[in-house]
């Protein structure tokens, strides 16, 4: 009612931050990132990656290919939020049990990676884990308020605390300013804090959590 205006702040999931200034077209899209792990498990040489596939289906059709493709991507996709790649964790794992497992999906990623490239475009995770090292944000920001983000990704974490250096960060956390120390400075809770050991009276007791193997079971048990 008096002519005024309000300029809405920008306003990001935790995954926007860490792409809201990349080149429109450069990171894969979803359809793309599937159809480059469908193309990289056709024509798997029959003596590699015994141990990722140690037997094969005796038809390798579109519906394996399709439902393998979306099974890699998402493992992808969550390695990726916690700053890791197929081949790091391959890296990591020299003398485990999973080691040749591992060996064989970052031999995966690479067929993936090829593909992409082939079509100009960039793996999302990678992008967003350069973003992550080198963190940018719009001139006019002069704060960055972070709300409802108990559990942040890796990435998101390594962001933030970059960006501190830039700006001001305010951290907001759904607890009385009592518990202040039972966080820490990216408002996760502290596990020495919270365990146990404290005495603190949780008002969440064992025998009201109730652990089921399968959505059908979970549901079962809700009903």
């Amino acid at each position: 009612g008096n002519d005024g205006a309000v300029i809405a702040p920008y306003v990001w999931h935790p995954s926007s931050a860490l792409g809201w200034n990349v080149e429109e077209g450069l990171a894969a899209s979803g359809l793309q990132e599937t159809m480059a792990w469908s193309e990289a498990l056709q024509d798997l040489p029959g003596d590699r990656l015994k141990a990722l596939f140690p037997v094969r289906p005796e038809k390798v059709d579109a519906t394996w290919i399709r439902g393998t493709a979306e099974t890699l991507r998402g493992l992808k996709k969550a390695l990726g939020a916690g700053g890791h790649t197929m081949a790091s964790v391959a890296g990591s794992l020299v003398g485990e049990m999973d080691h040749d497992r591992w060996l064989d999906l970052a031999e995966m990623e690479s067929r993936y990676s090829s593909v992409l490239e082939r079509l100009g475009v960039e793996d999302a995770q990678n992008i967003k884990r350069q973003q992550a090292c080198d963190p940018q944000i719009p001139e006019n920001v002069k704060e960055v308020l972070v709300m409802a983000v108990p559990d942040p990704p890796s990435l998101l974490r390594q962001w933030l605390l970059k960006i501190a250096g830039q700006v001001p960060v305010t951290i907001f956390v759904h607890a009385s300013t009592e518990f202040r120390e039972s966080f820490d400075e990216l408002g996760m809770p502290l596990h020495a804090a919270w365990r146990d050991a404290t005495g603190m009276d949780l008002p969440v007791f064992n025998e009201q959590l109730h652990i089921q193997a399968t959505p059908r079971e979970q549901a079962a048990t809700v009903v």
